[in-house]
């Protein structure tokens, strides 16, 4: 069959403008489908910097929170220790260096031992209460929350067992840290009520004497 030179032609022709149509539209479809994305991810860029800026300013938010919260506790901490110290100088008496020797022992106390600095000022008005004066508080106050520590008791029953082991065996409180030796191990070994122990001490000094 014969094929007519012109009418091939044509029909190249028309072939190659239709492929050109066809690439062109898809060209086109990624075009929009490229930028759909390019928008879609600047909106997510745009979506994550905001999130950050959130968390950023939720972050600083509760760092200033601790912050205000640590503070707020120190003056509270601060406030319940100068109270309990006044509470030290009204059953006590003390004044001047007397007093400012308590308060110092009171505060190396609490950073030397796992009681706070008013427990420590809370123990000396218990032993105040019994009657010690400055210096034997002074002395007796190491040991007594040795005692309370060791028992694991609280420091007015470890106040009151200390007064009446030294009452009980007229010691002074130099001599207070081998009776709570004694005292502790006796608990210990003998699985004795601490307080019941410290009683029968103290009706056992006289006789001991």
């Amino acid at each position: 069959m014969a094929i007519n030179l012109g009418d091939a032609v044509l029909q190249f022709t028309a072939d190659t403008g239709r492929l050109d149509s066809s690439i062109n539209r898809m060209g086109a479809r990624t075009k929009r489908a490229t930028t759909e994305a390019n928008r879609g991810l600047r909106g997510m860029v745009g979506r994550l910097r905001g999130i950050q800026s959130l968390a950023l300013g939720v972050g600083a938010a509760f760092l200033a929170w601790k912050a205000v919260s640590i503070f707020t506790n120190m003056i509270k901490a601060a406030g319940e220790f100068q109270r309990s110290m006044n509470r030290v100088r009204a059953l006590t008496g003390a004044v001047g260096k007397n007093f400012d020797k308590l308060r110092r022992q009171a505060a190396d106390l609490g950073r030397t031992t796992q009681f706070t600095a008013t427990q420590a000022a809370e123990g000396m008005a218990f032993l105040a209460q019994a009657g010690f004066e400055v210096n034997e508080i002074y002395g007796a106050m190491p040991d007594t929350l040795n005692l309370a520590a060791a028992a694991q008791i609280d420091l007015a029953t470890a106040a009151d067992i200390v007064s009446n082991v030294m009452a009980g065996f007229g010691i002074q409180s130099t001599e207070l840290g081998g009776a709570v030796d004694v005292l502790t191990k006796a608990f210990v070994s003998a699985n004795t009520d601490l307080q019941q122990l410290g009683n029968a001490m103290k009706l056992g000094g006289p006789v001991a004497k």
